[in-house]
């Protein structure tokens, strides 16, 4: 598990440094940020070093990665996080792959270069199961990872392991899987939290020992969050009649799965 505070040190670093250029060079006039950082190197630079903490900092905080932030840097741990939401990424990787393709196939045909296969191994990739590289990385990037307590030292591999895995089903369309899998990591989490909690099915514990705990008794937005978890898989199977929207629901309610397995996780360890 990842501790963010050196990434969140760099960002903020090279953040008011640029602002001390800013102001000594352009009177504290931000609207000319763009003009200053295009004709001085030291503002280009600290610029370069804020874009690559804060893409740092988007790697280690999505797609189910479970990672720890110390008390004093959460606030701005959060400044990060919704920094991240506004931005957005228009560059086609599977245009780029089809362009690849195109080309190897014309420099093959000239005789420039051997195949050694590529052209079938592509096609087989481009044939792959829920074939979407821009939905991937759309998808990999709208589950944030979950935020453990600095203080938790014990919570277990295999509950890091299988959030990661259902998130990981997500980016890759495998709706049903991510439904399963967290329900699963739910469930493995309550029981190793609450001894009580062993021998009991997991919907007898959200429904009815969930209120027999001091610690859960009071969480009744966590309580909901778990019935949704809990019913997800026989939402997931409902038929609707146009495929695309039973593919929309299934994502959505994957997406929603996940934000509330989150949730609940990082109240557990907090």
């Amino acid at each position: 598990m990842e501790n963010l505070n050196e990434i969140i040190i760099r960002y903020y670093k090279a953040y008011f440094e640029l602002s001390n250029l800013i102001d000594e060079i352009a009177k504290g006039d931000w609207s000319k940020a763009e003009l200053l950082i295009n004709n001085n190197d030291r503002a280009k630079q600290v610029l370069y070093e804020m874009d690559e903490a804060l893409s740092d900092f988007e790697q280690s905080t999505s797609a189910g990665k479970l990672y720890q932030v110390s008390g004093d840097f959460v606030s701005l741990c959060n400044s990060m996080l919704q920094k991240l939401d506004n931005r957005s990424n228009k560059a086609s990787v599977t245009g780029f792959l089809e362009f690849i393709q195109d080309e190897w196939e014309r420099d093959i045909e000239e005789g420039n270069v051997e195949d050694w296969g590529i052209l079938d191994a592509l096609k087989v990739f481009f044939s792959l199961p829920n074939y979407d590289p821009d939905a991937w990385l759309k998808r990999r990037f709208l589950i944030r990872g979950v935020r453990i307590s600095s203080s938790s030292k014990n919570i277990p591999k295999k509950i890091e392991i299988g959030f990661s895995e259902a998130c990981t089903c997500f980016i890759y369309g495998q709706n049903l899987a991510t439904s399963a899998l967290a329900r699963s990591v739910m469930e493995a989490a309550l029981k190793e939290k609450f001894i009580v909690f062993k021998n009991m099915r997991l919907g007898d514990i959200i429904y009815h020992g969930w209120y027999k705990l001091d610690q859960l008794r009071k969480q009744t937005k966590l309580n909901e969050k778990a019935k949704k978890i809990l019913e997800a898989g026989n939402e997931a199977l409902h038929e609707y009649g146009d495929n695309k929207v039973r593919q929309l629901i299934n994502e959505l309610n994957a997406r929603t799965i996940l934000e509330n397995l989150q949730k609940i996780l990082e109240y557990l360890y907090r």
